[in-house]
């Protein structure tokens, strides 16, 4: 009786091998192609994250330039390529304090510059990435 239903059917066996076959095959290309999908989403979001603190910095040299033309300049907001940064200075006595928020999509760096003012020149005391404003 056994050898009657395996003569019957004699691809059966074959048919069933290329299926499992197949579903591995296609399993595993999936998963490679949604891991590499993740890695350009990845490295998408690191070039946005470095492309925002570039923003942030030219932003902070503006500023500069700013309070050397104008040691008042209180600051304001900058569009620059595809982001905008807002630019808040904050005078205490003879030294300012820049406060700089750099957003590109949805990507945001904040730079904080402690600066001197001594007539016409600047000199920059410090200045750090903070995690926020």
């Amino acid at each position: 009786m056994t050898r009657q239903i395996a003569s019957s059917r004699p691809g059966a066996m074959l048919l069933l091998t290329v299926m499992i076959t197949g579903t591995v095959a296609l399993t595993i290309s999936l998963h490679l192609a949604f891991r590499g999908m993740h890695e350009l989403d990845m490295g998408f979001a690191a070039s946005q994250s470095l492309e925002s603190l570039a923003l942030a910095e030219g932003c902070r040299e503006e500023a500069l330039l700013q309070l050397i033309r104008d040691p008042h300049y209180t600051g304001g907001t900058l569009a620059l390529g595809d982001g905008t940064c807002v630019i808040a200075v904050t005078e205490e006595g003879s030294e300012a304090t820049i406060a700089i928020t750099a957003t590109i999509d949805r990507w945001t760096r904040h730079l904080m510059a402690r600066v001197a003012l001594s007539g016409p020149r600047i000199r920059l005391l410090e200045w750090s990435e903070t995690g926020n404003p």
